[in-house]
């Protein structure tokens, strides 16, 4: 499963490849007002071929720089549930400490109570990577 890192790299690679997109959008639609053939039976098919290829690649450039954004939202996602469970990590190891001390001192009479468990971070969707 990728993380947050991994996540954030393929949204900047989408982005490259958004611009690049772009840029035989812009091409295209030059190509499709001159197209170099004045006349003859292959003008209008020059064109509907120029025009098809812009209108693609501009649609091509729009989707992949949604899937950069849905990206982006991911890693953050990633980030936050690896920050919980670090936080979580560190909470239980104290508190495992504490029940230690809790099971060595209960016979005597200043053994305290060491409390419950700290809750774990809510479950992630399926595509979460702690890391």
């Amino acid at each position: 499963m990728p993380t947050a890192e991994d996540f954030t790299k393929a949204a900047a690679l989408l982005r490259v490849q958004s611009e690049i997109a772009e840029a035989v959008e812009g091409r295209a639609r030059i190509a499709s007002s001159s197209t170099g053939i004045t006349a003859g039976p292959y003008h209008d098919s020059a064109i509907r071929g120029a025009v098809a290829a812009a209108i693609n690649a501009g649609d091509t450039s729009t989707k992949l720089n949604d899937a950069a954004v849905t990206f982006d939202e991911r890693a953050v996602v990633c980030a936050e549930y690896t920050t919980a469970m670090d936080i979580y990590d560190e909470l239980y190891a104290d508190w495992q400490v504490r029940v230690a001390d809790y099971n060595r001192n209960i016979t005597y009479d200043y053994a305290s109570w060491p409390g419950h468990p700290p809750a774990q971070p809510d479950t992630p969707p399926s595509w979460v990577t702690r890391g």
